[in-house]
């Protein structure tokens, strides 16, 4: 179980969706970090890939602790959740996951300090220095400068990607449909 307080980056202005996004994530072979956009806070791995997904995938790893799927030594995961990323290795064809989703863009929330592998759940792309690393943004317990990085990895674009929230510097501008991406926190208060 995680121990620490609460850091939520809030999204509250610009984020009221009645529209139903359509769309899908395409993925290339190898390694693919993304979300899988959810109306529900969870579904059924195996149902989820069965109606939304074309390619064949050889694995899925999670992080909050290591989980894989499918099933093998260690620990592992049967359900997609809300705001989580996955990595995903896709055979030499790579893939295809569709999506139908009509639920607002939900808040990161991250318990501890440290590394969290994380999403907005969102299926539109996210300006960094517009839209989401303000400090309007911030549960007001917080500060941005406690976010000392943040990674993306695109196996289509180009690869690694970074953003540094306190200076507004690097060359994750944007926070792209169907990705998922890795927070640095320096401290929880």
């Amino acid at each position: 179980m995680c121990h620490g307080m609460l850091f939520a980056l809030l999204f509250f202005s610009f984020l009221v969706q009645t529209t139903v996004f359509t769309g899908e994530i395409t993925l290339g072979a190898g390694w693919n970090l993304i979300t899988v956009p959810l109306t529900g806070s969870s579904v059924s791995v195996d149902a989820y890939l069965a109606q939304n997904f074309t390619g064949t995938v050889e694995k899925i790893w999670t992080y909050g602790v290591w989980a894989s799927y499918p099933q093998g030594s260690g620990a592992s995961f049967t359900e997609f959740k809300q705001n989580h990323g996955y990595w995903f290795l896709m055979g030499s064809a790579g893939g295809t996951l569709n999506y139908s989703d009509n639920s607002p863009i939900q808040m990161v929330q991250i318990l501890n300090a440290g590394w969290a592998l994380a999403s907005f759940n969102q299926v539109i792309d996210l300006s960094s220095n517009e839209d989401v690393f303000l400090e309007e943004n911030l549960k007001s317990t917080h500060e941005l400068a406690n976010i000392k990085k943040v990674w993306g990895y695109g196996a289509l674009d180009g690869g690694w990607k970074f953003f540094v929230p306190s200076d507004g510097t690097g060359t994750l501008e944007s926070l792209p449909k169907g990705y998922a991406f890795w927070f640095l926190l320096q401290h929880t208060v």
